[in-house]
């Protein structure tokens, strides 16, 4: 998946998908990962809100997955 698409991905389907990513989310400082404020946005704009580095947050969610 190329980096753009993976980013736009809502944090509620990672959660659904891959339960445990939340541990990743939460590593990167993503602590609101399971709120419900939070579970509509993309995995973009959370790493944004959080002020977390995208790139390492997807490449950790790939090894992850």
């Amino acid at each position: 998946m190329r980096e753009e698409e993976a980013g736009d991905i809502s944090i509620a389907d990672i959660l659904r998908n891959y339960p445990n990513a939340r541990t990743i989310l939460e590593r990167h400082g993503i602590s609101c990962a399971g709120c419900e404020a939070f579970l509509l946005d993309s995995l973009r704009e959370a790493a944004r809100v959080y002020g977390v580095d995208i790139d390492s947050l997807l490449k950790d969610l790939e090894w992850f997955i």
